[in-house]
């Protein structure tokens, strides 16, 4: 094109119309501006809600996939898929920020933190594979009333009464589920009840790390000791999976991978105590997967319980919202008033 030809003018010399690709970059750019405005206009406590309820849905749709693939493969093998491909989320952020954020002065607690969550891993898998899968969920909330304690113990977070009455309420409706008085507990239900104690300590030392870490290196180490430490094990029960099965097995390091993202995200901006209770969503997603994936039809006793552990995770929201936003006292009503 001429140096003095007309930037808005065609070969045919018309001038170009409306909406040209000008007009269709500056979109996304208001676009993501004004989400962002609206996001960062909400409190740390509100923003780690939406973040652990993004990570429940991604930690269920993992779940339902291990399930299925439990049922054919060898648990050890499933956390081995999950844990490498759990690394292909990372990507996208090692791409624009580099390498640089694998950086880190806390390697052992890294490597005991990796420990501890493949340990929790396998054992999770393997009661997922052989409970119905709104059962299994169910018995994994214990995890935060272990976290109530541990967040206590070893954060020195202040749990208020209000905060202690709800997440009770929320684990009565765990056991309302359960019914572990209700017949023989089976060796699973047991694998699935230590699980649960596992993840409160990884959760407490994923708090620990927030401090310092980024997000991305305490995920990205969580993957890579997993994934080195069930590769070994991997080699003595493996069996090739079919192309379908492969696809199953890339699908659940995805779900599982970005649900750990997320997760870590809300830990880091909001308090362990008010983000743990937010998990009990993963029981809705299970019961709705259970049902039309598996065939799984929930009893009145898991939707009674399910209706009580939401309405205490909604209540702790609320509460923990107006602590943050405690509404103006009568004086302050008068003073602008008048």
């Amino acid at each position: 094109m001429p140096i003095d030809a007309p930037r808005n003018r065609n070969p045919n010399g018309h001038r170009r119309q409306a909406g040209t690709s000008r007009t269709f970059y500056r979109r996304p750019r208001l676009f993501l501006r004004f989400e962002r405005r609206q996001w960062y206009r909400l409190t740390p406590s509100v923003r780690a809600i939406c973040w652990a309820v993004a990570a429940a849905l991604a930690f269920s749709c993992m779940g339902m996939l291990a399930k299925d693939l439990g049922q054919r493969y060898n648990p050890i093998q499933v956390a081995f898929f999950r844990s490498s491909f759990g690394l292909i989320p990372l990507l996208p952020i090692f791409l624009s920020g580099g390498f640089g954020v694998l950086r880190t002065a806390r390697p052992f607690q890294h490597l005991f933190r990796g420990l501890v969550g493949v340990t929790g891993m396998f054992l999770g898998f393997y009661a997922v594979a052989r409970l119905p899968l709104a059962k299994s969920t169910a018995i994994s909330f214990t995890t935060p009333l272990y976290m109530i304690f541990m967040a206590v113990l070893f954060l020195g977070e202040q749990v208020r009464w209000r905060r202690w009455t709800a997440t009770l309420v929320g684990f009565a409706g765990v056991l309302i589920i359960v019914r572990p008085f209700d017949g023989e507990i089976s060796v699973p239900m047991l694998l699935a009840l230590a699980s649960a104690f596992i993840s409160s300590i990884a959760i407490t030392l994923v708090k620990r790390l927030s401090g310092t870490e980024p997000s991305v290196t305490i995920v990205f180490y969580l993957s890579l000791i997993a994934t080195i430490c069930s590769a070994v094990p991997t080699g003595f029960v493996w069996q090739t999976p079919t192309a379908l099965d492969f696809f199953l097995f890339l699908l659940t390091g995805l779900a599982g991978g970005t649900g750990q993202i997320l997760i870590t995200q809300a830990y880091f901006e909001g308090e362990a105590t008010s983000v743990a209770p937010v998990d009990y969503l993963r029981l809705l997603f299970a019961i709705g997967f259970g049902y039309f994936v598996f065939g799984e039809l929930p009893g009145w006793y898991t939707l009674t319980g399910s209706a009580i552990i939401i309405g205490s995770t909604l209540y702790i929201a609320h509460r923990e919202r107006q602590l943050r936003h405690p509404p103006p006292r009568r004086e302050q009503i008068a003073i602008k008033t008048h």
